[in-house]
């Protein structure tokens, strides 16, 4: 098969989680909890996946992953996981929009309140709620549920293209 240049950037860190593979595939409800060498490369590996699907990444996985590293949880941090419900730190909020500025690819540095103003997008479409909170933001169940789907899946996809 012919790989992209990227995905074998990323190759190293897909043969990294194939001993994690089995948890990730056979967690229920929610995502379960990722091993710590586990979760350093799955941003990448999200990346790849959408990268080979043809999609741009979406500012709610974005979103999850950060929830998902304990590393950024100064910025970023999970209120009521069981529900979806999160909060940005005040004083780094503008650090998780530099970091999706240049996860995008932006020429121009991200600010919050730009990226705000995708969350607010979201909340037309129902994937991401405000909530009565400063700062505080909610993913819909439905939502959250999918962005767990979805990284399992991009786990035993990747994994069944390397073989």
């Amino acid at each position: 098969k012919k790989v992209s240049s990227a995905f074998v950037v990323y190759f190293d860190a897909i043969s990294k989680v194939r001993n994690n593979l089995e948890e990730l595939q056979h967690g229920s409800g929610f995502c379960p909890p990722l091993h710590a060498q586990t979760h350093t490369h799955k941003h990448c590996l999200t990346t790849v996946v959408c990268m080979i699907a043809g999609k741009k990444l979406r500012l709610f996985h974005f979103l999850f992953e950060m929830l998902e590293d304990p590393g950024m949880a100064h910025c970023v941090s999970w209120v009521s996981a069981s529900v979806g419900v999160f909060r940005f730190s005040a004083r780094h909020k503008e650090r998780v929009a530099e970091l999706w500025g240049q996860r995008k690819g932006n020429r121009m540095p991200m600010t919050y309140q730009k990226m705000s103003r995708a969350l607010r997008n979201y909340a037309h479409s129902g994937e991401i709620i405000k909530v009565k909170k400063k700062l505080t933001y909610q993913f819909s169940v439905w939502h959250l549920q999918r962005n767990c789907a979805f990284l399992r899946n991009s786990f035993t996809f990747l994994i069944h293209f390397c073989n």
